[in-house]
């Protein structure tokens, strides 16, 4: 059953024998087969679609996942287990699909954003971005920026020199952390003036709970005018990159004029925070699975971009001279 507009040029699902989908902000329709002669091989490919997705987000993520999950000795391992959490949250999401184990169905699937054969750059997911033993820090999407709710709970009002009255020792304890935890902050960006389904940017930023001289009691947070976002204040010399914040606290990316504004060509879609602590010579890390912007309601991006059809994913890997015999076959 087709969903949407077809008129309009936004259907998708199947009318009889022809399916709709969106390709590239057009709509594009093919003939529905019924009958493929080999089903094993359907989710043979739907295997091979969830396996490229998740590379190809390891390959934009490697400069953090090649070192974020704990326990893992080496970057080869740390890939391994990346690909692993993430391969498996995609299967849990079409176990129905995999259970039902129908051919026509799954060539024809419209569970969205998967990476097809051409695609360079990843699809837009929650992906799980580390693993370990430590408390992680929650992140959800707000109207203003990405939230970390216990920071709503938190005094922001500024001394008369734009720093916020928060001190270092305020957060930590609000976090349940401790003194000289690292905090790594995640952002991916997606063109949000398109249904593309591809992030195109990714960066991070170091924040070291402690200052240099480990006063505790310093703050945390410096602005300058009334309107303008908190940065870090007293910031370790170990920091790298950037964060803002917004008065109330809301995280709204690496740049003071806020990335969180939907409706650009870069705009702020996913946030995350890996908490690490070196304890007895180990590195420890949390758990952190990105938060990923929603499509309607508060803090909505601008364009629909749950697109990238599975089915349109599996079949990007066939070609005409090729695609009436590739269900009688396996390809690794």
């Amino acid at each position: 059953m087709a969903k949407d507009n077809l008129f309009l040029g936004t259907a998708r699902g199947a009318v009889g024998d022809v399916v709709f989908s969106r390709s590239n902000g057009h709509q594009v329709s093919r003939v529905r087969n019924r009958a493929p002669r080999n089903p094993q091989s359907a989710i043979q490919m739907m295997q091979r679609v969830i396996l490229k997705t998740g590379m190809s987000a390891y390959s934009m993520f490697r400069e953090i996942a090649d070192h974020s999950f704990q326990g893992a000795k080496n970057k080869t391992d740390n890939q391994s287990e990346f690909i692993k959490r993430n391969v498996n949250e995609m299967r849990k999401e079409l176990q129905q699909l995999v259970d039902m184990n129908d051919p026509a169905e799954i060539m024809t699937a419209q569970d969205t954003n998967f990476a097809a054969k051409q695609m360079a750059l990843p699809v837009l997911r929650p992906y799980v971005m580390s693993s370990g033993s430590l408390q992680g820090v929650t992140i959800n999407a707000g109207a203003g920026g990405f939230k970390i709710p216990v920071f709503a709970n938190l005094d922001w009002d500024s001394n008369p020199q734009g720093e916020s009255i928060l001190t270092y020792a305020d957060v930590v304890a609000a976090l349940g952390l401790q003194k000289g935890d690292q905090l790594t902050f995640l952002f991916g960006y997606i063109d949000d003036t398109d249904d593309t389904a591809e992030i195109n940017d990714f960066r991070f930023a170091r924040v070291i709970l402690t200052p240099d001289d480990g006063d505790m009691t310093k703050h945390m947070f410096v602005k300058g005018e009334q309107t303008t976002p908190y940065t870090i204040a007293n910031a370790n010399s170990r920091n790298q990159g950037s964060v803002y914040f917004s008065i109330l606290g809301d995280i709204i990316g690496q740049t003071e004029t806020s990335e969180y504004t939907a409706g650009t060509a870069r705009t702020l879609a996913l946030c995350g925070v890996i908490v690490s602590r070196l304890n007895g010579g180990v590195w420890q890390r949390s758990t952190c699975q990105l938060t990923m912007r929603p499509n309607t309601g508060a803090g909505a991006l601008s364009v629909d971009h749950e697109t990238a059809a599975l089915g349109n994913a599996i079949w990007s890997y066939l070609n005409e001279s090729n695609s009436s015999l590739y269900l009688n076959q396996a390809q690794g």
